[in-house]
């Protein structure tokens, strides 16, 4: 396997690591927004199920080392992890469907925030590894 696949495994895997508490976070806090009272313990099982799909289709991208393949699969991925926050905080936190709509938005905008600001921290540590490695 090419030291840029290895690199993109550790990226993927550290970036799930800090995704999943913020991401927990951010559905806690949006569903105080539409005042539903849920625990952030309650609110780690579909943080958890969005995060670990996203993973899953970007893990895929990464190992086939194909670009066509890895923008396919990151397009495929938005619009799965976009359904997933619409339709998950109203089957899994028993929420009625309009109200749980309205949490999954405004989840996914705060997740698309957070996720720019984790992504640019992962990627500047991949890239001085990346460094590291090259110049040793």
């Amino acid at each position: 396997m090419a030291t840029q696949t290895v690199l993109g495994i550790i990226m993927q895997i550290i970036t799930l690591a800090i995704i999943i508490p913020l991401s927990a976070l951010a559905l806690y806090f949006s569903c105080m927004i539409f005042k539903n009272n849920i625990s952030y313990k309650k609110a780690l099982i579909p943080a958890s199920i969005v995060a670990g799909v996203i993973f899953l289709f970007r893990l895929v991208g990464t190992i086939s080392q194909n670009t066509t393949i890895y923008l396919i699969m990151l397009g495929l991925g938005f619009f799965v992890s976009l359904a997933l926050y619409i339709v998950i905080p109203s089957l899994l936190l028993k929420m009625e469907w309009n109200p749980g709509i309205f949490v999954g938005l405004v989840w996914f905008f705060l997740m698309l925030i957070i996720s720019f600001i984790v992504g640019l921290m992962v990627g500047l540590i991949t890239v001085m590894i990346g460094l590291g490695i090259a110049l040793a």
